[in-house]
């Protein structure tokens, strides 16, 4: 299969290479992950795959939430409640950092972050102090050493919640946080400033957009600045770094947001649409079968490394899907790609809101992973069948096509040759779930193939094995 890969990935690689830029997961830091990544994560990734398939050389950024007054909060929370890695940030010349078995697990960020916002609601001091640690991330070298060891702990403690659950999902995505922009966020605002492009409404630095009643804060009247200011700083810097084409996923609540964005970038003269391409792919909500979002039983958010391990448990639980047959990999490993292939090719086949359903996604039947899968095995069974009664390791025959003449085949070699018209689809429209579609198609009329004509030991055995 290997071969036949790079075969096909040298086929039909894009003549226009680009240098692309998808931003996608971008979690907040001080909270674990929950299902509500999923899908972000899911369809970056996948996006970004298929476009490093055509041959564009695509930089993968997880544009994390690594200041701002959730962080503070987090951060002032710790401090008052003399939690124990909080009371180690405040040691002189303290080694925390190096001892991760002294950080705080995500799970226990979630449980700080909970109590601060609750706590935020009836006490106006503990509020205002956490803006102003929030305010003090802006040049975090200048702030109390006991405030800077504990960001920066927050910060490795997320990081390696959300690195356990990318490198589960065989997600790679470089980390580029809201603080990396934080040294280019003041000559932004003069330039804005000189532009008459930003002022002052209200005590807060605002744009105002054409046709737009709302204003586009960019600073607050205490100086603070907000995530739109790190956005705009952001596309700011990754235009001038030379990309063709970038794109942000995100939850489809975020519209709004970039088209704000891309707007006033493009006033500000960043932003050359006849140059630089920009889009915002969203997508909707995992719902539970009531409907409502899917959550805990307490109705908090659902952390996502626990939906991944009741995914395989589901599986090893469904005799079924655990017919290893030959399998060279253990029963874990194989639970665990069922499981998760299942899961990301479930979110991918739907853009807008869905029900997270098991049952379904797991099922033999119907346009899932598994059945997928199912054809991925029945096309190497064929391969090891090969090369059992031949002696010899099946190559694939490039120079020679195909002869066609069953009605399968014809069906199934059509439907091969709608590939590059696929792929030029999904480029175009950044939508996986047209591939999705694709091939649950293509699977159902391998499967079709495969059930009807004979394939080793037979006249047309070579073109039926180009075909497989």
């Amino acid at each position: 299969t290997s071969s036949f890969h790079s075969c096909l990935q040298g086929l039909y690689q894009t003549e226009e290479k680009k240098k692309i830029l998808v931003d996608f997961g971008s979690p907040n830091m001080c909270k674990e992950l929950h299902v509500g990544h999923l899908r972000s994560i899911v369809l970056g990734d996948s996006i970004s795959r298929i476009l490093e398939y055509l041959g564009h050389q695509v930089e993968r950024i997880s544009h994390v939430g690594d200041f701002g007054t959730p962080v503070g909060m987090v951060i002032c929370q710790a401090l008052d409640q003399k939690i124990p890695f909080a009371e180690k940030c405040r040691v002189e010349n303290s080694q925390i950092l190096q001892n991760p078995n002294e950080w705080p697990s995500p799970s226990l960020l979630s449980s700080i972050y909970v109590d601060a916002k609750q706590r935020s609601k009836t006490d106006p001091d503990f509020l205002e102090r956490s803006k102003q640690i929030a305010k003090m991330m802006q040049d975090i070298e200048s702030a109390p050493k006991e405030v800077q060891m504990a960001w920066k702990v927050l910060c490795a403690a997320s990081r390696k919640g959300f690195e356990k659950v990318f490198e589960k999902l065989g997600v790679v995505a470089e980390e580029r946080g809201e603080s990396y922009y934080a040294p280019l966020l003041n000559g932004m605002i003069d330039e804005l400033k000189s532009k008459n492009m930003a002022k002052v409404d209200d005590g807060a630095l605002c744009i105002f957009l054409p046709n737009t009643k709302t204003p586009f804060i960019i600073q607050k009247s205490d100086g603070a600045f907000l995530y739109a200011t790190t956005d705009l700083a952001a596309l700011k810097s990754r235009i001038q770094s030379g990309k063709d084409w970038i794109i942000y996923v995100t939850d489809d609540s975020q519209m709004r947001h970039f088209e704000q964005v891309f707007k006033a970038s493009e006033l500000a003269g960043w932003l050359d649409r006849s140059k630089t391409r920009v889009d915002h792919v969203p997508f909707g909500v995992m719902r539970g079968s009531d409907g409502r979002k899917l959550s805990s039983r307490d109705g908090s958010p659902y952390p996502l490394e626990s939906l991944l391990e009741e995914s395989i448990s589901k599986v090893n639980t469904n005799p079924e899907l655990m017919e290893q047959k030959n399998s060279s990999i253990s029963v874990e490993e194989l639970a665990e790609r069922i499981a998760f292939n299942a899961i990301k090719y479930y979110d991918l086949c739907h853009g807008k809101d869905y029900v997270f359903a098991f049952d379904e996604m797991l099922s033999l039947k119907g346009n899932t992973a598994v059945y997928l899968m199912y054809a991925y095995a029945r096309i190497c069974s064929v391969k090891q069948q090969y090369e059992r009664t031949l002696g010899r390791k099946y190559v694939v025959q490039k120079s020679t096509l195909p002869t066609i003449g069953h009605p399968k085949e014809v069906s199934l070699a059509f439907t091969v040759t709608r590939f590059p018209e696929i792929l030029e689809t999904v480029e175009s429209s950044l939508s996986p779930q047209v591939l999705c579609k694709y091939l649950f198609q293509l699977a159902d009329e391998f499967h079709s193939f495969y059930e009807s004509c004979q394939i080793i030991n037979d006249p047309q055995q070579e073109s039926r094995m180009q075909l497989c």
